[in-house]
């Protein structure tokens, strides 16, 4: 998968910050902390805001700062997707100082990555700098765990589809109509589009 969207591009479209968040002082021996939202906003913002506007990604639902990704821990994602309860993906934009800062860090994200895995979230993490240098990069990689998500969520659902709609989903499939978007194959169809996408017949406007 090629994207291409330059920094000067992501400057045009007013997506890309000018200049990263002050730092603040820490006191002589500190291990430093991961900053605050506030800190940390400029690459996230500026890859949430990218993700929205690529093709290869924009037709999905990225959310912002999803809070208790896992139930009952006190702690969120940066970037969140969330296409079935056990079809998830978590972005999460880290900086040069995010990993080894202590052991008990260190051991607490191992925690966070098996409890995310477990409830059903796929993970990434993006070094912030990473964004800035390469961002076309990053965006191929979200994009393909996206779309493989996706993929699999679309597997499962045509595994335990009733015949009648296997043979319709093959006509269109066939016919070299647009396919139908994800979002149909687990929620009811707009009013009329098999009507409007059936080259033969008028198929039955249910779903799974």
């Amino acid at each position: 998968m090629s994207l291409r969207l330059s920094l000067h591009e992501a400057k045009k479209l007013g997506i890309h910050s000018k200049a990263p968040a002050p730092a603040k002082p820490k006191p002589k021996g500190a291990l430093g902390h991961l900053g605050t939202s506030a800190e940390r906003s400029p690459p996230q913002r500026t890859l949430f805001q990218t993700l929205r506007i690529v093709p290869e990604t924009a037709r999905f639902s990225w959310v912002w700062e999803v809070k208790d990704p896992v139930p009952g821990r006190k702690f969120s994602l940066d970037i969140g997707l969330h296409l079935s309860p056990l079809h998830k993906l978590g972005i999460e934009v880290d900086g040069f100082r995010h990993h080894g800062l202590s052991k008990e860090g260190f051991y607490r994200d191992r925690e966070k990555d098996f409890l995310l895995d477990k409830h059903g979230w796929k993970f990434i993490r993006v070094p912030a700098g990473l964004i800035e240098k390469d961002i076309n990069l990053v965006l191929s990689r979200i994009a393909y765990m996206a779309q493989r998500l996706e993929a699999q969520l679309l597997r499962e659902r045509l595994q335990n589809a009733p015949t009648w709609w296997l043979s319709r989903w093959k006509e269109i499939t066939r016919s070299g109509l647009p396919p139908l978007p994800w979002t149909l194959y687990h929620h009811p169809a707009p009013e009329g589009w098999f009507t409007r996408h059936s080259r033969t017949h008028r198929m039955d406007n249910r779903l799974l």
